[in-house]
């Protein structure tokens, strides 16, 4: 792994990587690390964002902001750091691409912020947000934006995203979205409904893209 901040206390960095696939936990310290981790890079970027730019309206904040927490980017902060091999996992589903890599970066975000605090946070893991800051001057447009304007300009009106299903525990539930286009059908979840939508308008507009 390319994360070169030194953990005081190892156990963290174990229990970030170590995805509950690959063993019985009665405490699931992934997943509680995961949940933190969350909301340590909400606030992270949200600060970032803040600062950077000063003259901006809320909701464009609020557009960068969706960037740059979605599964995406921490996927691809995750293959930077290289910490895939590193992940303790049992299970054919791991292929880079899952939701276990972008959940390995939020919880070991988290054990950062745990061991260091917030100064350890913005030392080791701000630069790579920073490095993922929209170089234009104009907020980026996210999935469910670009998908609505695809469907209005033929005429086809706002996409109705529909809830399929709950699961997962109260304190880190996962949503299950689906859409429906001309007769495709896709589904997605994420830990919101938002990210959930967002997800799954991405996927549709991939669908859409292969026709």
């Amino acid at each position: 792994m390319n994360l070169s901040y030194p953990f005081k206390d190892v156990s963290l960095l174990n229990k970030a990587l170590t995805h509950p696939s690959s063993k019985r936990l009665k405490v699931n310290d992934f997943e509680r690390l995961e949940f933190l981790g969350d909301r340590i890079l909400g606030h992270m970027v949200a600060d970032l964002l803040y600062h950077t730019f000063p003259k901006e309206k809320e909701g464009d904040l609020a557009k960068r902001q969706a960037v740059l927490i979605s599964r995406d980017v921490c996927q691809d902060v995750a293959r930077e750091l290289d910490i895939a091999k590193s992940i303790k996992f049992v299970g054919t589903e791991f292929d880079g691409k899952s939701s276990v890599l972008s959940d390995a970066m939020e919880a070991l975000i988290a054990a950062v912020y745990l061991d260091g605090g917030m100064d350890a946070v913005n030392r080791y893991i701000l630069p790579f947000w920073k490095a993922r800051l929209s170089k234009s001057d104009a907020p980026p447009k996210d999935s469910k934006s670009l998908l609505q304007e695809w469907t209005q300009s033929r005429g086809l009106g706002i996409p109705c995203y529909e809830l399929v299903a709950t699961s997962g525990p109260a304190h880190a539930p996962e949503f299950e979205m689906s859409l429906t286009i001309n007769d495709i059908i896709v589904s997605a979840s994420g830990k919101s409904r938002k990210i959930a939508e967002q997800e799954v308008a991405k996927a549709m507009l991939v669908r859409l893209d292969q026709l």
